[in-house]
């Protein structure tokens, strides 16, 4: 694992860990949100591998978070990986039935 990912895997442990009641209140993204962006960034660069290694860290931080599992899928999506996308958005369903799936098929 390059360093950066390093980096960001153990500060979204830390920030996962221990959220507090004002960091739930603020209007800003969380982290989770802050991570599939820069996801989506490197998709839209081209850069599949760290796209997917990315979300992967978004997953294993917030294993809760159905929006983490989409934009899992949707990175696999991006490599053309049918197989992985289907079963990342399925369990993203699975975690919240009402997420909008549509346009993901």
């Amino acid at each position: 694992m390059k360093p950066f990912y390093l980096f960001l895997a153990a500060s979204l442990s830390l920030m996962a860990a221990s959220p507090t009641s004002a960091q739930e209140s603020q209007p800003y993204p969380s982290s989770a949100d802050l991570v599939s962006d820069w996801a989506s960034e490197f998709v839209r660069k081209g850069m599949t591998a760290d796209a997917i290694e990315t979300a992967g860290i978004n997953v294993r931080n917030f294993p809760a978070n159905a929006w983490a599992y989409a934009g899992l899928g949707d990175t696999y999506r991006a490599k053309g990986d049918k197989v992985a996308a289907i079963a990342s958005y399925r369990t993203a369903v699975k975690l919240d039935a009402l997420l909008p799936m549509s346009g993901r098929e």
